[in-house]
C-alpha cells in the first residue's frame, strides 16, 4: 500500500502542486469531474486521495465547489449532444452522407461510406493532448478518424490516422447566407459551455 501512495509524488509532490494543477485545469476550461481526471491524469487522482483524503476535498481546497463540477459536467454533456445534433444537420446540408452505427463496443458519432469514423468534441485541448479515450480506442480499430471540434484554433491538422478539424472548416463550404445560421448556432453552444465552466 505504501508504494501506491507514493505514485505520482514526483509530479505532484505537495498539496500546493495538486491545488495548482486543479486550478490550472479549471482556468483552461478542462473537465474536472472525477472520471475525466481519472482518465486524463490518474497520478493526480492518486495524489488527491493521498494528500487530501479524496478528490472532492482536493477540489474544495483549490477553492472550487465540488457540486459545481458535477453540475458543469451535466451541462457539458448537454452541450456536447447539442453540438452533435447541429453538426449532423450541417453534414446533411453539405450532402455528406453518414450512418449512426456501432462497431463492436465502439460507437462513433458518424460513420462515413469510406469506413472513416468521425466524432464531435466540444474542446480540442483534451484531444490534442492525447487525453481523449476516443482517440486512443478508436484509432486502434478504425481506418481513419476525424475529430470535429467546436472550441479551439480554426485549423485542420493530421496526426497519423487522426484528422483534427475545427467545425468552421465545414461551415466555410456553405453559401454565405447559410454560414451565418450555423455560426450563430455554434456560438450559442460555445457560450453555454463557457458559462458552465465559469459558474
Amino acid at each position: 500500500m505504501a508504494k501506491y501512495s507514493y505514485r505520482g509524488s514526483r509530479k505532484y509532490p505537495t498539496e500546493e502542486s495538486v491545488i495548482n494543477e486543479i486550478q490550472r485545469r479549471y482556468t483552461e476550461g478542462l473537465p474536472l469531474n472525477y472520471n475525466a481526471i481519472k482518465s486524463a491524469d490518474d497520478t493526480l487522482m492518486i495524489r488527491c486521495r493521498t494528500l487530501f483524503g479524496n478528490y472532492a476535498h482536493a477540489v474544495e481546497a483549490a477553492g472550487i465547489p465540488y457540486n459545481s463540477i458535477k453540475k458543469n459536467r451535466l451541462k457539458a454533456v448537454e452541450c456536447g449532444h447539442e453540438f452533435e445534433r447541429v453538426l449532423s444537420g450541417l453534414l446533411k446540408e453539405l450532402g455528406i452522407s453518414y450512418r449512426r452505427m456501432s462497431h463492436g463496443k465502439h460507437r462513433p458519432d458518424f460513420t462515413f461510406k469510406n469506413g472513416v469514423w468521425a466524432d464531435a468534441k466540444l474542446n480540442h485541448s483534451r484531444v490534442i493532448n492525447c487525453q481523449s479515450p476516443t482517440l486512443r480506442e478508436y484509432n486502434a480499430v478504425c481506418r481513419n478518424l476525424i475529430i470535429v471540434y467546436l472550441i479551439g484554433p480554426d485549423e485542420d491538422r493530421v496526426y497519423g490516422k487522426t484528422r483534427l478539424m475545427h467545425v468552421n472548416r465545414y461551415i466555410k463550404q456553405l453559401p454565405k447566407h447559410r454560414q451565418s445560421f450555423y455560426l450563430r448556432k455554434f456560438a450559442s453552444i460555445s457560450e453555454k459551455v463557457e458559462n458552465s465552466t465559469a459558474a
